[in-house]
């Protein structure tokens, strides 16, 4: 896989409602997670 088609996969990613996405071919086995944001706590 090229960096190129990474980079087209990271942005389908980022654009879609996917969290997550596996890839496993002969060659190379790829898993791209979404990092959900943390909630922060206001103290008073």
């Amino acid at each position: 896989m090229k960096v190129e088609e990474i980079e087209r996969l990271i942005e389908f990613i980022t654009k879609s409602g996917l969290e997550e996405v596996s890839i496993e071919t002969e060659q190379i086995k790829l898993s791209i997670k979404k990092r959900m944001p943390v909630a922060q706590q206001i103290l008073p």
